[in-house]
């Protein structure tokens, strides 16, 4: 059975915007503003990484079409948190675009090889209720097909498989393990399976695994958890609260012609050309390099998602894009700074956060290190409408190389529109 699915000041720009208001500046004060911001840059160090944007990226790699797609449609689903707010707790790569059926961990291992032909795009994401020490944890996945029939082909699929499934077996429990059809009042479309678990290590009563699986159009929509028997309650009220969500949500969705996938165009929203790319060669397309976001897709791949996409919404971020930094589009030069102070606010409630010096040339930045380097030194800066972040490698204890990439990373955009 496959395992289911179950991230920081002042706007920057501020003196320059004051040189272009009223009617019409002088060539001495436009040659002033020049000289300054060419000062600036010449006194920042930016290490060896690019200062400015990079080539637009065109048709993405045969293999990543699909991830693409995903990524987009990270936009339209469901968060656990929207669920149920106790949902809040994520770990890094819970959340993610599907580069094919077997990544939706749905079913037995042996479901996958038979719908990856009929298999499009989607889109999973997860969360645990960790005040409870994770006794609930709760997965949404959208995952879409060829067509209508597809879908539906694949929801009978994969429940006949999970209903002749031997988890006695295949997880060596001294007692069967039921599985049966678990349907919910109010959603005949859906169809619920349930599974009971006897008591793992020191638990005391039974856990179930329950899944929800709603074709729609030419998805399926599925949300998957595991509680405690006596949360099955709650599992139900959860899965009619996510298809009451879930279902409008996504009929919001833009989708690519599945003919013209293959073809779609990396970046459309020019956001991703700011960002600075991963410097070892192996950048690729996943959930967290070379992506392109809104603010519920970006906020369900970051591990504090709660907070940063509250944020996103509360400052009007438009898109996100992520390589070896992050550069979030909003729509005013307020609302950059508005994001900038919100991320610190809300990182410097985490114990052990502290604010540090940002760096030297670049006082409109705003820093803040995690004691014991547990996700080490982040930066953010505003310039216009645009914020960009950098953050340290987990390991790299040296504030040198986030400091480099945040300049370089101001500089880059002074180039965005």
């Amino acid at each position: 059975m496959k395992s289911s699915n179950v991230t920081r000041v002042a706007a920057a720009a501020a003196a320059a915007g004051l040189l272009l208001t009223g009617c019409g500046s002088s060539d001495d004060e436009a040659t002033t503003g020049a000289a300054a911001s060419s000062t600036q840059a010449s006194n920042l160090d930016t290490g060896t990484f690019p200062t400015t944007p990079q080539p637009e990226f065109g048709t993405p790699p045969a293999e990543a079409a699909t991830l693409v797609e995903g990524q987009r449609m990270g936009e339209f689903v469901v968060l656990p948190e929207e669920i149920d707010p106790i949902l809040i707790d994520v770990t890094r790569n819970a959340a993610r675009p599907l580069k094919d059926f077997e990544a939706a961990g749905l079913g037995p291992e042996a479901v996958a090889p038979t719908l990856e032909d009929s298999f499009v795009a989607g889109f999973t994401t997860s969360a645990g209720s960790a005040k409870e020490n994770y006794a609930r944890v709760l997965g949404t996945t959208v995952v879409r097909f060829e067509d209508a029939d597809a879908a539906d082909a694949a929801r009978e699929t994969v429940t006949a498989a999970m209903l002749e499934f031997d988890y006695q077996v295949e997880y060596e429990y001294d007692v069967p393990v039921p599985v049966f059809l678990d349907p919910i009042e109010g959603l005949p479309n859906t169809t619920v399976i349930t599974e009971e678990f006897p008591p793992y290590g020191d638990e005391t009563e039974n856990g179930l695994t329950v899944t929800a699986i709603t074709p729609h159009n030419d998805y399926l929509l599925v949300t998957q958890m595991a509680v405690p028997a006596s949360s099955k309650q709650w599992a139900d009220q959860s899965i009619t609260t996510f298809v009451e969500q879930q279902v409008p949500l996504i009929d919001q969705f833009p989708a690519t012609p599945v003919e013209e996938i293959p073809d779609t165009t990396m970046d459309q929203d020019k956001v991703l050309i700011y960002t600075i790319p991963n410097q070892d060669g192996e950048s690729s397309v996943t959930f967290s390099d070379m992506a392109v976001y809104g603010p519920r897709g970006a906020g369900a791949v970051d591990p504090h998602f709660r907070r940063t996409y509250q944020r996103m919404v509360e400052s009007n971020v438009k898109h996100v894009g992520i390589g070896r930094t992050t550069v979030y589009e909003t729509a005013s030069e307020e609302d950059a700074k508005n994001l900038v102070d919100g991320l610190v606010e809300d990182n410097l409630d985490v114990e052990g956060t502290i604010v540090v010096d940002p760096p030297v040339g670049l006082e409109e930045a705003q820093c803040v290190d995690v004691a014991e380097n547990i996700d080490g030194k982040t930066c953010w800066v505003a310039n216009g409408r645009f914020v960009g972040q950098a953050a340290s490698d987990l390991s790299d204890t040296d504030p040198t190389e986030v400091n480099q990439l945040i300049a370089a990373q101001y500089l880059i955009l002074d180039h965005a529109k």
